[in-house]
């Protein structure tokens, strides 16, 4: 007996002792589960407010509900409801990832559908504990629920037009020069309505001194709630204590019997309502500071004696040229050589076979001049060239007279 029961105690005693590997059963399976919450938003009365939802596994051999098939599992949610979706049991420790989404099967423009999709992280450790982390995808943060918001548009309503938001500038003080002031229009989100010239939901107008501007007006095509905010850049200009005052507008537009309307509500900085935007800008001229002079100024040395430029040494005259000697003056009526000329008293009778022709001499354009008046004093060049020329005419004159004496002791 005693030799049965012992290997029976000691076959139980192995079996307590031995450990499965992990996930291979355990005694309880973790489970996980989760709620999906859905918002509506409608003016039209009747609306259809049913959607679909999906959770889908990163693979597809991951947990999830009964009912799941292999595009995941799909379930409806209506109005302004809530489901609880699981449980998703897990049989080994791991880590599993899911997207929880909207499934949007029939799209219509009537509609604005919320795009989210939400990550779930199960963690399960070795010891089969489950725990859920869910994350929203667009910012990669936890949340504490999952909330899906829809809305359906109204029926097409004429656009409301937006009254234009007008700013006042005041300054106090005096001041002589009128100086260019910023002030920003900027919507809560960049989607919303704004006026003409607008960039990424901002919009800056200006005025110059005191005065007043306006940012434009906008049209809204949808019922909602709009936020905007108005404030004064400070641009630091000297002398100027600006307004830090933040106003914000708020239109709520709604939709009444087919048709939008729009009231508007502006706050200051204690949230109370005003009739109009003031920033009042305050100037102020600054003393000036009179600094005292140093107890032992520094002597500013005197400039040094700007030397005279040096006088450039004369010039040496240069020598008077000798005065050339003065000619003789020829005797009046006669040649220069002294002979006296031969006065015939009537022409001689020309020489028969005898050609004489006259060939001109030429002279040099002040040669005759120069016979008639005599050449200049100190003219070396044309006195002689007056005394050739007096001696070829005493020449030829000789040879004339000689030539008429033959002739006529011929006769």
């Amino acid at each position: 007996m005693k030799k049965t029961i012992l290997p029976c105690i000691l076959g139980i005693l192995i079996m307590l002792a031995y450990k499965p590997p992990f996930g291979a059963y355990a005694a309880e399976e973790p489970a996980v589960s989760i709620t999906v919450r859905q918002i509506f938003d409608t003016d039209v009365p009747d609306a259809d407010d049913n959607f679909s939802y999906r959770l889908r596994g990163a693979r597809g051999d991951f947990p999830l509900p009964a009912g799941s098939t292999a595009a995941g599992f799909q379930f409806p949610l209506k109005g302004n409801g809530s489901k609880r979706i699981g449980p998703m049991k897990y049989k080994k420790q791991g880590l599993y990832h899911y997207e929880l989404f909207q499934d949007i099967v029939d799209w219509d423009d009537n509609y604005e559908y919320d795009s989210t999709i939400y990550l779930l992280e199960v963690r399960v450790d070795e010891d089969l504990n489950a725990s859920l982390v869910v994350l929203e995808n667009d910012s990669i943060e936890k949340v504490d629920e999952v909330v899906f918001v829809n809305r359906m548009l109204a029926p097409y309503a004429a656009p409301v037009l937006t009254s234009d938001p007008t700013v006042l500038k005041a300054i106090s003080g005096h001041y002589e020069v009128d100086t260019v002031f910023e002030f920003k229009l900027k919507a809560q989100e960049v989607w919303q309505p704004m006026p003409e010239g607008s960039v990424d939901g901002e919009k800056s107008i200006y005025i110059e001194g005191a005065g007043s501007a306006n940012f434009g007006s906008w049209f809204y095509e949808h019922s909602g709630v709009y936020y905007y905010t108005v404030h004064e850049v400070d641009s630091g200009q000297a002398g100027y204590e600006y307004d830090k005052t933040l106003y914000t507008i708020t239109d709520v537009v709604s939709m009444e019997e087919g048709e939008l309307s729009l009231s508007r509500v502006i706050t200051n900085d204690n949230n109370k309502a005003v009739a109009s935007m003031i920033f009042n800008n305050r100037y102020t001229i600054k003393a000036m500071e009179i600094i005292p002079p140093p107890e032992n100024p520094i002597p500013t040395p005197s400039p040094l004696p700007t030397p005279a430029p040096p006088t450039p040494p004369t010039p040496p005259t240069p020598p008077t040229p000798p005065t050339p000697p003065t000619p003789p003056t020829p005797p009046t009526g006669g040649r220069p050589d002294g002979n006296q000329p031969i006065f015939l008293s009537q022409p001689p009778a020309p020489l028969s076979g005898i050609s004489l022709t006259m060939r001109p001499v030429p002279l040099a354009a002040n040669s005759v001049d120069t016979l008639l008046r005599g050449p200049k004093m100190g003219d070396e060049f044309n006195y002689a060239l007056y005394r050739v020329l007096v001696f070829a005419g005493s020449t030829m004159s000789v040879l004339a007279a000689v030539g008429l004496l033959r002739r006529k002791r011929m006769r």
